[in-house]
Formats: structure tokens, sequence, C-alpha cells
């Protein structure tokens, strides 16, 4: 498995019996019942606050990321990643983890991927997160080196930005590099 970051084990129970327990609105009795369910890497999960243009593109990739306060999950159906979840940590209100999205989705086959890469690493002492870009739709996996140089491996991204390629260990620079040449994605636009 991928070095991630340390989350406690009563956590990983917690939300493994809360997916147990969600589960069940996703999927048939019959199909839940004949498979079996693992709860696979967990990933913190970071977000590209600022777009690298308006930071400059010298910063680095842990200067422009910002945690979430949630996790990602893979889960898996008979060993095949075939769902995710996602989880808060405690605030200052309560002491429990709380899953907050649960999906059965192709997605958690395209992060599985990209996990099974990097473990064929030949030398990867790396901590290994998940992060999104959402002015771009770019989900990666952000590899963080113990000399604090990163790598990224784009999971993710809209088909019109082939500058940017998926499935390849690239540099964070050269990473931010790329995206500070892309344009935002638009949501609905009204003629005026």
């Amino acid at each position: 498995m991928v070095e991630t970051d340390f989350i406690p084990e009563d956590a990983l129970q917690s939300i493994a019996r809360q997916i147990g327990f969600e589960i069940t609105s996703l999927a048939e009795p019959e199909f839940l019942s004949s498979i079996e369910i693992e709860l696979a890497e967990t990933l913190q999960f970071w977000v590209l606050s600022a777009e690298p243009g308006e930071q400059g593109i010298g910063n680095s990739l842990a200067h422009l990321l910002q945690p979430t306060g949630r996790w990602h999950h893979q889960i898996k159906f008979n060993g095949a990643a075939a769902a995710f979840a996602r989880s808060s940590e405690p605030d200052e209100d309560s002491d429990q983890w709380v899953l907050c999205e649960l999906f059965i989705s192709p997605f958690a086959e395209r992060i599985a991927r990209g996990i099974d890469q990097i473990e064929h690493l030949e030398s990867n002492n790396s901590i290994v997160r998940l992060f999104i870009a959402p002015a771009y739709k770019i989900h990666a996996l952000w590899l963080v080196n113990q000399d604090e140089t990163s790598q990224v491996l784009v999971i993710d991204r809209p088909e019109e930005f082939i500058e940017l390629p998926t499935n390849r260990l690239v540099d964070s620079r050269n990473f931010l590099a790329a995206v500070s040449s892309l344009h935002d994605i638009v949501g609905i636009s009204y003629a005026r």
C-alpha cells in the first residue's frame, strides 16, 4: 500500500460502520450480500485554493494546496475499486468522524489505477494525498517527498486540457506551469 497521512484506527472503524449502514441505500441488498466489501486506501483530501497564475508559478504546490479537513476512502467490491467515500474530521463541536459522501462510481477505479502506478515506483518514500483544483475540474494524486519536493499524477481532467497529461507522474512545478496556462472551466453562461 502507498504511504498516507495518519488516521486513527478507531476513526477508520467508525467510517467503515457508517459506510456499511449507508451503502444499503445505493445498491440492492441481493447484490451487497453477494460481494465482499473492503475499505481500502484512505487519503487526506486537499484543494488547490488559488489559481497558480494569481500566486505565481514559482510557488511550490505545498503553498497553494490547503487541507479540506476531509478524507477520501477507496472502497473495493470483490477486490476491485468500485466506490469511494469522503469523511470529515472531528471539529470543536464533536469528537466524531462523519461520513459526508458515498458514491458507487468509476472514478474510484481511476484513483485505484493511479495508486497502483505509484506503488510500482522503485523508490517511493512519499506521502500520497488526493487533491482537487475546482476551477479546472482536475483531480490528482500529490506525492510529497521527504526532501519537500513533490510530484503530481493527474487522475481526471477535462478532455480539452490536452497539455496536462493524465496517469503520468510530473514534477509539481511542471504541473503548476501547465495549469497556469489553462482557462477556468465556465459553468452556465447566459447571452445578454
